[in-house]
């Protein structure tokens, strides 16, 4: 089976090593529930021994099954609401539609997201669109992976896309019908 990375992913685990549980002068605290109906509330605060400084969150999570809707809300000690709802396999399957809020109270700044993405095992196409104050941006994306076991892309044949990913056995094959013509 061939899982397409996403390009945030690539340097996670390194990234990790530094990040979850080496904090100099840090304190951290993370907490998490979950609730028989289908809430889940999770909070998390930094504290900086050497600056004295201290930063929270609070996020708030609601699942409605029936509809695969997904309700969050976030808020944080800069006073900054944020909230995402996401509807996922409902139009079709491996469809994700997000829309993202964010408001600042004490500027006034607004800012919204709008998000689809599908992906299945070894393509994943992205689409979204951002308003901020008075800019808005298109942001789209294509990622293809390949089955690496077996040499071949997975994409049906006759594609454009097929053609132009050459593997070994490809190119080897290719080798092969232009001796026998």
């Amino acid at each position: 089976m061939c899982n397409a990375l996403t390009y945030r992913d690539l340097g996670k685990t390194a990234k990790d090593v530094f990040n979850e549980g080496y904090g100099f002068r840090v304190v951290k605290r993370d907490l998490r529930t979950k609730s028989c109906s289908r809430v889940e509330l999770s909070t998390s605060s930094h504290a900086y021994t050497d600056t004295g400084k201290a930063s929270g969150n609070l996020e708030t999570k609601y699942k409605v099954c029936n509809y695969r809707l997904t309700f969050t809300q976030k808020w944080n000690t800069d006073n900054t609401p944020a909230t995402k709802i996401s509807l996922e396999n409902k139009l079709a399957e491996e469809l994700k539609q997000t829309l993202d809020t964010i408001f600042v109270p004490n500027t006034g700044k607004k800012s919204g997201k709008l998000k689809a993405s599908y992906k299945r095992d070894c393509h994943k196409v992205g689409l979204g669109f951002e308003l901020e104050s008075f800019f808005f941006k298109i942001i789209y994306s294509l990622e293809i992976g390949r089955d690496t076991g077996r040499g071949r892309s997975r994409l049906p044949s006759g594609s454009l896309m097929q053609d132009s990913i050459p593997g070994p056995q490809d190119h080897h094959l290719n080798r092969r019908q232009t001796l026998n013509h």
